[in-house]
């Protein structure tokens, strides 16, 4: 299940970097209304230290895959959300992580006062990474047990 609760990085670690910035742009206008830290500290506190975790983790993912694609994190495109969606399953990451990692971007859009991104492609590819087979365990794993092997 994925929070519907805002998601902001935990700045007071200093392995996190500053991303998403909490910035909200005027329309038509040059101007950044910047989030001041009594502002932020204030929203994050509202947030579960676990959510604030995660998300920065996954913000801070999605933050180098855009980076390595020379795009900017956003405003996100819906195919950007389904290529990032590929990306991750490729990675095997499992479709509910998919799901926090896709609620973390929309967060961020969120915090900056961009349009949230179409995400129905996105989202139905999530489904159909629903419908595979389960992943299997790691070839360590494997076999460890069998139906011979005693009960203690």
């Amino acid at each position: 299940m994925v929070s519907r609760r805002m998601g902001i990085p935990d700045r007071s670690d200093p392995s996190i970097e500053a991303w998403p910035p909490i910035v909200s742009a005027s329309h038509g206008a040059a101007a950044f209304e910047v989030l001041e830290p009594a502002g932020a500290e204030l929203v994050a506190e509202g947030v579960a230290a676990e959510t604030r975790r995660g998300y920065a983790g996954d913000l801070g993912r999605y933050g180098a895959w855009c980076s390595q694609r020379g795009l900017a994190p956003i405003p996100a495109s819906a195919e950007r959300l389904v290529n990032y969606v590929a990306h991750l399953a490729a990675e095997n990451k499992a479709p509910s992580s998919i799901e926090r990692a896709l609620a973390a971007v929309l967060s961020a859009h969120r915090l900056a006062g961009a349009a949230r991104p179409d995400t129905k492609a996105a989202r139905t590819a999530i489904k159909a990474l629903r419908r595979r087979p389960p992943r299997r365990a790691s070839p360590s794993c494997a076999g460890w047990w069998t139906a011979s092997t005693p009960r203690r």
